[in-house]
C-alpha cells in the first residue's frame, strides 16, 4: 500500500503555509462562530511515531463546528467530523464519525501578542470520541474510540463575518492513531445590524431606530423644540431658534429676540436696532434733517435755512453780488472770474540718440515759456524719457539728465527752481513703438506740463 503522493504533499504543505500567513483575532464582539473544514487524514505516512499502528493511508473527512469566545486567552469549540477511509488496493473502506470538545489557547491575548493583532495563532487539545465502522482493512480497526488530539493552527479573518483557518492535529485513541491536516471557513453568527446608522449595533443600542451618541447608549439627547440644540445646552428649550444657544432671532442680527430692542429689525455691528437713516451722511437723521439730501451743519442743511438766501449762479463759492463773472467759475483772487492759463508754445522737446543737449529749435520755444512764466504765476512739471536702446538703468539716468537740462535752461532765463519739478522715467512710458527709428526718436523726450499750485 502506498502513502500520500509527493505532489499532494507539496500541495497540502503550500495550502497550509498560505492559510497560516496572516490572521485576525476573534474578540468579545464575535463570540459565536460556525465553521466548516476539509480534513486530510494521514495514517502512518509522513511522520512515523512508535505508537502508529497502521500503514499509510490517505483519507478525507469534513468537520462542522461551533466556536465560542470565553476570554482573551481561551475559546471553546464543539466539532462533528464525518469521513471515509478507503484503502489504496480497494479491499474495503471504513466510515468514521467523531465528536470532540476542543479548548483553544490563543496567543493574541494582549500578553503575548496584541489582542487586535492580525495574527491569531493558537494551540488546542481536543477531547472526544470517534466511531470507526465498515470493512476492516490494512490494519484499520473498527469500533468506538476515545482519545485526545493535540492541535496547532492559525486563524485569518477576511471580513467582519468571515475567516479562514488552518491547523494540524495528531489523533491519539485506542483504535487508530493518525494525523489530520485541516483548512476551513468560519462565519460569525452575531447580530451586526445597525438600523439607525449611528455606529452602535442594534443589540447594544438602547434606541435602535433613532440616531444617537455612544455615551447616551445610542439614544438622541432630548431636544424638546427640535432646533438641533439639546435641552442641556439650549437656553430656550421650548422655542426653536437658529442661534448657537438655541434661542430664536427673528431679524437675524445675532441677538436673541428676548434681548433685542428691535426684534423685527436687524441691527449692525452688534447693535440690536438699525442705525437711523441718514441719506446725506451729515450725522442728522433724515427724520430730523430739514435737508435730507444735502449734507450740512445747520439742522442738516449746508446753510442756515433761516438766513437770507445767497445766490451763487456758477457755484464757485463767491456770491453773485461779489462775483465779477457770476456765470463762470473762478477764484477769490480773480474776483470769481476764471483763471487764465496760457498755452505753452511747446509741450514736448525731443533729443538726439544718447544726448542731453538741447536742440537750437527748442531753445527759442523755451525762451517764450520763460517769458510766460514771468508774466503768469505758472508751475511746471518736467518729465524726462528715453527709448529702450541700451541698459535700463542707464536710460533712467539719461532721462533724468534730460529733464534737468530743460530745468537749468529756464533757471538761466531767470525762472526760480521752486516753480519747477523734474523727474526721469527711463523706458517705462513710451509714446511710440521702439521697434523703429522714428518711434525711438519720439520716445527720447521731455514733456512739459503746467500744474496747479
Amino acid at each position: 500500500m502506498s502513502g500520500l503522493s509527493f505532489q499532494k504533499r507539496i500541495l497540502y504543505t503550500f495550502l497550509f503555509c498560505i492559510c497560516s500567513s496572516v490572521a485576525l483575532a476573534q474578540t468579545s464582539e464575535d463570540k459565536n462562530w460556525f465553521s466548516f473544514s476539509y480534513n486530510n487524514n494521514q495514517y502512518g505516512s509522513i511522520i512515523r511515531l512508535p505508537f502508529d499502528n497502521i500503514t499509510s493511508i490517505d483519507a478525507a473527512s469534513f468537520s462542522f463546528g461551533l466556536e465560542r469566545y470565553q476570554s482573551k486567552s481561551f475559546n471553546f469549540s464543539y466539532l462533528l467530523s464525518l469521513g471515509k477511509v478507503t484503502h489504496d488496493s480497494g479491499i474495503g473502506d471504513i466510515n468514521l464519525l467523531g465528536v470532540h470538545f476542543v479548548p483553544k489557547f490563543k496567543f493574541n491575548n494582549g500578553k503575548i501578542l496584541k489582542e487586535t493583532s492580525k495574527l491569531s495563532p493558537f494551540i488546542a487539545l481536543g477531547v472526544g470520541f470517534t466511531n470507526f465502522s465498515g470493512t476492516s482493512s490494512a490494519g484499520l480497526r473498527n469500533g468506538f474510540a476515545v482519545g485526545v488530539s493535540p492541535t496547532v493552527g492559525m486563524d485569518w479573518r477576511l471580513s467582519e463575518k468571515v475567516k479562514i483557518f488552518a491547523s494540524t492535529a495528531y489523533k491519539i485513541n485506542n483504535q487508530n492513531n493518525y494525523r489530520e491536516y485541516s483548512v476551513g471557513l468560519g462565519f460569525s453568527i452575531r447580530n451586526q445590524k445597525d438600523t439607525d446608522g449611528d455606529g452602535i449595533l442594534d443589540r447594544k443600542d438602547a434606541c435602535p431606530d433613532e440616531f444617537g451618541p455612544e455615551d447616551n447608549n445610542g439614544c438622541p439627547y432630548p431636544d424638546r423644540d427640535g432646533d438641533g440644540v439639546i435641552d442641556a445646552e439650549d437656553q430656550c428649550p421650548d422655542l426653536p431658534g437658529k442661534l448657537a444657544n438655541g434661542c430664536p432671532d427673528t431679524d437675524g442680527d445675532g441677538i436673541a429676540d428676548a434681548e433685542d430692542k428691535c426684534p423685527n429689525e436687524a441691527g449692525e455691528n452688534g447693535k440690536d436696532c438699525p442705525e437711523p437713516k441718514d441719506t446725506d451722511g451729515d450725522g442728522v437723521p433724515d427724520e430730523a434733517d430739514k435737508c435730507p439730501n444735502e449734507a450740512g451743519a445747520f439742522e442738516g442743511c449746508a446753510t442756515d435755512p433761516n438766513a437770507p438766501k445767497i445766490i451763487d449762479t456758477d457755484g464757485d463759492g463767491i456770491p453773485d453780488s461779489e462775483d465779477d463773472c457770476p456765470a463762470d467759475k473762478g477764484t477769490a483772487d480773480t474776483k470769481g472770474c476764471p483763471v487764465y492759463t496760457p498755452e505753452l508754445p511747446v509741450e514736448v522737446i525731443t533729443f538726439r540718440f544718447n544726448s542731453t543737449e538741447l536742440l537750437p529749435v527748442y531753445k527759442k520755444a523755451l525762451d517764450e515759456i520763460a517769458l510766460l512764466m514771468k508774466e503768469y504765476d505758472l508751475r511746471l512739471e518736467l518729465r524726462g524719457h528715453s527709448d529702450n536702446t541700451g541698459d535700463e538703468a542707464y536710460n533712467l539716468y539719461l532721462s533724468r539728465l534730460r529733464g534737468s537740462a530743460v530745468l537749468e535752461y529756464l533757471v538761466e532765463k531767470g525762472i526760480a527752481r521752486t516753480r519747477m519739478t523734474s523727474q526721469g522715467y527711463g523706458i517705462d512710458e513710451p509714446v511710440a513703438e521702439n521697434t523703429s527709428r522714428v518711434g525711438r526718436a519720439k520716445n527720447r523726450r521731455v514733456e512739459i506740463k503746467i500744474v496747479e499750485k
